[in-house]
């Protein structure tokens, strides 16, 4: 497979609450509570414009988060890592160590940039449908 024929793959940018708080994965956020947890706009966009101009696609702040999309090329040469993909190039979430997602390492970027960053990271495909049984169509 070529680098072209790569499929995109998406991992989600979680930024720091302009707040100081932290985000441990413990805490509701709601609609109440949101403005705590919220970056700061004009932070949210330097970051978000630094990974565009890195190449990478990406989607408009929501909430605590913005997406970024590129081909596991593009991100394993930025990130420096070697990405768990399946032979049809995308990720593998089922992989031998059984872990369920996949976080990207902040270290490999510029600490301007990764200061202002919680996590960046992958998670495994809704499963929409349910289980597949043996026989089941697609």
């Amino acid at each position: 497979m070529s680098q072209n024929d790569e499929p995109m793959i998406t991992a989600q940018v979680v930024l720091r609450p302009a707040t100081g708080r932290t985000l441990t994965g413990h805490e509701e956020i709601t609609r109440e509570t949101l403005h705590e947890f919220l970056p700061d706009p004009q932070m949210a966009h330097r970051v978000a414009a630094a990974f565009a101009d890195s190449g990478y696609e990406v989607g408009p702040v929501v909430g605590v988060s913005f997406s970024i999309s590129a081909r596991p090329a593009v991100i394993e040469q930025h990130f420096r890592v070697k990405l768990p993909l399946d032979q049809d190039g995308r990720l593998d979430f089922e992989d031998h160590t059984r872990r369920r997602g996949f976080e990207l390492p902040l270290d490999a970027l510029p600490p301007s940039l990764a200061e202002q960053i919680l996590s960046i990271s992958f998670g495994p495909p809704a499963d929409l449908f349910g289980p597949r049984t043996e026989g089941s169509s697609s």
